[in-house]
């Protein structure tokens, strides 16, 4: 479409537009938006790769301190079985120890059997 000498002023605005209007998805800019440049230097990879082998050891550190607790809960998990067996052991003879001290009922042999054997694991001697 030619410019004629006879043509309003709105008529050459939008003729104007029509013939300067740029498409957005055809700019050079557009187009290497989501390219990657070549790099021929190869100092360039060199820091690449060693950034890379930081980032992944930072992140594989992280996982491996998390790995015996992660070991521990799937091992309570296929036997069924409570994270702290040991420690609830302990904390229930003491429990039974003290309920017997507080009521002054005697406790069973057995239980004061368990009872002494732990205090002697941990050094403690009862005066009873």
């Amino acid at each position: 479409m030619t410019l004629q000498q006879n043509l309003t002023q709105d008529e050459i605005l939008t003729f104007l537009t029509k013939e300067l209007t740029i498409q957005k998805n055809a700019t050079s800019l557009s187009l290497y938006k989501l390219k990657s440049r070549e790099e021929p230097r190869p100092t360039s990879a060199i820091v690449g790769v060693i950034g890379s082998v930081l980032i992944g050891g930072m992140f594989g550190l992280l996982l491996l301190s998390d790995a015996p607790i992660l070991v521990r809960h799937l091992r309570a998990a296929v036997t069924a079985q409570p994270l702290d067996q040991t420690n609830q052991r302990r904390r229930n003879a003491m429990v039974r120890h003290l309920r017997a001290a507080v009521t002054a009922q005697p406790l069973d042999q057995t239980n004061e059997r368990r009872w002494n054997a732990m205090e002697n694991k941990r050094g403690l001697n009862s005066v009873v």
